[in-house]
């Protein structure tokens, strides 16, 4: 099944009975106790949460993933372009906005930027969400605001990954093709076994929520590959401190050595100078066997 989001959230919640309404519980056949479980938990339902306060600071179509995000036990997410919302700094998310909403007042992007940081508590909220990211590197060497910007931002990365129910893979360039070319999602889990887990897909203006059964095994077999495929989270560390530490600098190779004619032989010359710089600038990958995981993923209970 498919929920997709465009324009107007069509959240579960609004299919819940008006909890004014008892006489609606009686048209089932359930106990008192039952009647009173059912009527408390459309009540809670319909409770409205705090993203409600921000307006139009969170768009129609993403305040049904804030109200899951909320409630879910853990979040396992893959990000190809940008890192993380839950991992970002305060200016990183302005750069982001400025970019992609430059129709937004200075004082909009001011609410969106407070909004995004309040997302931010449920890691450090008591029994907190669990979060495992795998960022591709595109995500990390993409220079956003300014090299000072992504330099606080990826120490905040590192700081943000030592937290216990935080691990943050990435996954390198040279890590080749892989099972989610082209595609960032989330899968989320909640508390209760009753409650079906959710992948969370986005573009520009909508979001969809895919609960099949088939889906959801599909992008967990693809979490598996690809935290299988990713530096282990201690080699992750390493790589963000010292991506953190290159800003700025060029990841390209040099141009002018590309267009040196081969070398005797037909070979190609040797890459020097800035090319061989650039190249190894960050420490080799740790490449994991495809058994080997960084931490026991998160297990609902």
């Amino acid at each position: 099944m498919v929920h997709q989001q465009a324009g107007e959230t069509r959240d579960w919640r609004d299919r819940c009975p008006d909890p004014g309404h008892e006489d609606a519980s009686r048209s089932f056949d359930v106990t008192a106790d039952e009647r009173e479980d059912l009527l408390q938990l459309a009540r809670d339902a319909r409770k409205r949460g705090w993203w409600h306060a921000y307006g139009g600071a969170i768009p129609t179509w993403f305040a049904a993933y804030v109200g899951f995000e909320d409630e879910a036990a853990s979040i396992r997410t893959y990000e190809i372009q940008l890192i993380p919302g839950l991992l970002q700094t305060p200016e990183y998310a302005r750069a982001l906005i400025e970019a992609h909403r430059p129709e937004v007042t200075p004082e909009g992007i001011e609410a969106m930027i407070t909004a995004r940081i309040e997302r931010q508590s449920v890691l450090t909220k008591p029994n907190p969400l669990q979060l495992w990211a795998i960022i591709d590197e595109a995500a990390i060497t993409r220079l956003v605001g300014g090299s000072q910007i992504m330099r606080a931002q990826l120490a905040h990365l590192e700081k943000m990954g030592h937290l216990p129910n935080v691990t943050v893979q990435v996954l390198t360039a040279e890590a080749g093709a892989h099972a989610s070319m082209g595609t960032s999602f989330a899968l989320l889990e909640f508390p209760e076994p009753a409650d079906p887990d959710v992948v969370y897909l986005e573009d520009l203006t909508s979001s969809a929520y895919l609960e099949n059964e088939r889906d959801i095994q599909r992008y967990n077999l693809v979490f598996d590959h690809l935290r299988s495929t990713a530096l282990p989270d201690s080699a992750s560390t390493a790589w963000i401190t010292q991506a953190a530490e290159d800003w700025p600098r060029t990841r390209r190779p040099d141009v002018s050595a590309q267009a040196q004619p081969p070398g005797p032989g037909g070979r190609a010359p040797a890459v020097t100078g800035q090319a061989a710089t650039a190249s190894s600038s960050l420490p080799p990958p740790q490449m994991p066997s495809r058994y080997e995981t960084a931490r026991t993923p998160p297990v609902r209970t």
